[in-house]
């Protein structure tokens, strides 16, 4: 009894035991099971935390890449600004613009990084687009200006026929019957000059001369301007006759590596006067009593400065901004811009010659359109010539350029001429070629190819601008320029 006694109570106790040990075997089972539970719900939030993270970087960086952006527009927006001050748009320097420009001149001397103490008297100079000196209370400014072109040109005719000159007599020849092929560099322009202000903003000058292609001296550009409100100008000195806008749009920003022939034979050049020009946001008027066309560098007894000449043009801009008009060129930043223009010119010979008097009324209609990336200028010319010269001649020309790249304009442009002289095919030619800017026209290559459809006559034939006379009927003349310009 006893035995089973203690059996019975060992059964007891190691069932005891053994529930015991299943009970903490579970417990343990079933901690481990929650820890993992609770690791994978960790495990989870620390993917989502590192998600969130991810996004929020990502977030960072796309805003970090708007603020750049914004950042470059602004830079762009400031050079936009700066060139804009710097532009040759006359109607910049108005009375009520005065004080703007000698804050302006003030804001550039005060630039530790481009100003240079000169004299006690406070004397400045430095770089602002182009070398200048200045007084600090800005109402002195004098601007360094200049121009160096390095061309080469390539002339084929098509005829071997012989070209006379039949204004002498007897007829002389005036181009070797075997020398079809021509080419060889020049230094087309070289200029230098001065521009800027004096006692005060409103009076300002310009001094623009220098070397021709054979290295003889001219002087071309020699006024003052009187900037008598917001919107009158007076102009008295040597200046470009106000007629061909063609021939108005500087050198320094032509869009091919000449003007048109057409230009040449009608734009009057230089001449020597005085002018009036009234501007507002839509309208400049400009009118001129002057020498007459082409009158550059002469006496006032010269008997090749007219009797009577006068020049009158008109503009009118449908949208856009007037510094705009002063190039060809409509780069891709560009604002689109819109100008219809026209002019009238009439002179005639001095008074008391012996020589009959030729009269000379020229007038001309012309259209520019800048679409941010391309534009487009059309003119049409006439002349009516009476006395001892009697003609009737008409011009027509069409031109324009494509950015395909921010740096590469491609360029095309067709010319078409009457001169009303007997013997003389109306002149018919084709122009194309391409600019790349390297820094927008301080430096730049510009090359181009023309083709005569039919022979260029002597009244068209230019020499300078690349073009020799062809026999009479003889088509097929090819030029080909390319040139490198640098301004400072």
């Amino acid at each position: 009894m006893a035995g089973r006694a203690t059996g019975r109570r060992y059964w007891v106790s190691h069932r005891r035991l053994s529930d015991v040990t299943w009970f903490a075997i579970l417990f343990l089972l079933m901690t481990s099971a929650g820890i993992q539970a609770q690791e994978a719900t960790w495990q989870s939030q620390l993917r989502a935390l590192q998600q969130r993270l991810a996004e929020q970087d990502q977030r960072l960086a796309e805003q970090q890449r708007v603020n750049d952006q914004l950042r470059k527009r602004l830079d762009d927006q400031q050079g936009e600004l700066s060139q804009m001050r710097a532009r040759e748009d006359q109607s910049w320097l108005t009375t009520r613009r005065a004080e703007e420009v000698k804050a302006l001149v003030r804001e550039v001397l005060s630039d530790a990084d481009t100003r240079a103490s000169l004299a006690d008297g406070g004397m400045t100079g430095g770089w602002n687009n182009g070398f200048f000196l200045a007084s600090e209370d800005g109402n002195y400014l004098l601007r360094f200006l200049g121009q160096i072109q390095a061309r080469y040109t390539y002339s084929h005719q098509a005829t071997s026929a012989t070209i006379l000159d039949t204004s002498t007599a007897p007829p002389t020849v005036v181009s070797p019957s075997d020398d079809n092929d021509r080419g060889g560099f020049g230094i087309t322009r070289t200029r230098f000059g001065f521009k800027g202000h004096v006692i005060d903003p409103s009076w300002s000058f310009l001094l623009w001369a220098g070397y021709d292609c054979t290295g003889n001296a001219v002087l071309l550009d020699a006024y003052i301007n009187k900037q008598v409100d917001d919107h009158l100008m007076i102009t008295a000195g040597q200046f470009k006759l106000p007629f061909l806008k063609e021939y108005m749009v500087s050198e320094t920003r032509l869009q091919f590596v000449e003007r048109s022939l057409i230009a040449g034979e009608f734009c009057g050049t230089y001449t020597q006067g005085i002018k009036a020009t009234w501007t507002n946001d839509m309208v400049r008027l400009i009118a001129s009593a002057n020498d007459g066309a082409s009158a550059i560098n002469t006496i006032w007894h010269d008997r090749t400065a007219e009797g009577i000449a006068g020049t009158g043009r008109a503009e009118i801009k449908l949208f856009g901004d007037w510094s705009n008009y002063n190039e060809w060129e409509s780069f891709t930043d560009d604002e689109p811009m819109m100008v219809i223009g026209g002019a009238v010119h009439y002179q005639k010979g001095e008074y008391g010659t012996t020589d009959r008097e030729t009269e000379d009324a020229r007038w001309t209609v012309d259209a520019s359109l800048e679409m941010g990336g391309w534009n487009i200028y059309s003119a049409i010319i006439g002349e009516n010539l009476s006395g001892a010269t009697q003609a009737d001649r008409l011009a027509w020309m069409i031109q324009g350029g494509c950015f395909v790249t921010e740096a590469l304009e491609l360029i095309a442009r067709y010319e078409w001429g009457d001169s009303d002289v007997d013997g003389e095919d109306p002149l018919s030619v084709m122009t194309v070629g391409f600019n790349y800017f390297i820094a927008k026209h301080r430096l730049k290559i510009t090359t181009d190819v023309g083709y005569g459809f039919r022979a260029v006559a002597a009244t068209w034939a230019s020499n300078p601008l690349g073009w020799r006379q062809d026999a009479p009927e003889a088509n097929g003349q090819i030029v080909i320029r390319s040139q490198i310009q640098l301004l400072f």
